[in-house]
């Protein structure tokens, strides 16, 4: 019976519920969805990333490219911004993972296994970054990516 209800909890949550409806719908308080949630992610089932592969049109269209590239260029900014507060390196290398992990999940194909892909991905994306440094006149993020470049795309090909 758990397996039946952990099932319907998460085909809920991947269709795109919020937890309040699957709540409603299965009579659970949202302690249970979220324990049902962590105790698949640490059996390697992602709910979020299965959620975010279902809601990618499978017919491949894309996004449109000047408004995705204008999104990122944004959200790029406002990392950078808060980069420049943080004097912690690990919690600067932290903050650039997320930027390039949305940034992959965003370009990547829908079958993101192919490791070819992550390698180019993880590329150009230290690649835009510190040409948007280098624009900028951010001399230190582009010293960070030219001296961590390899090691960042070796840990995002690695993931």
């Amino acid at each position: 019976m758990a397996r039946e209800k952990n099932a319907q909890i998460k085909k809920l949550y991947i269709n795109g519920k919020t937890i309040n409806e699957i709540c409603t719908t299965t009579g659970v308080s949202r302690a249970t969805i979220y324990n049902h949630k962590k105790r698949d992610l640490e059996n390697g089932i992602d709910w979020d990333d299965l959620a975010f592969s279902k809601a990618i049109d499978p017919s491949g269209v894309r996004l449109n490219e000047k408004e995705f590239l204008t999104t990122l260029i944004k959200s790029f900014e406002e990392a950078l911004k808060k980069l420049d507060d943080i004097d912690d390196p690990a919690k600067r290398l932290s903050l650039l993972k997320e930027y390039a992990s949305s940034y992959y999940k965003l370009k990547a194909p829908l079958k993101n296994d192919c490791k070819q892909a992550v390698l180019e991905t993880a590329s150009k994306t230290v690649y835009e970054l510190s040409q948007m440094a280098l624009e900028q006149e951010n001399q230190h993020i582009v010293e960070f990516l030219s001296s961590n470049a390899q090691m960042i795309i070796e840990r995002v090909v690695k993931r």
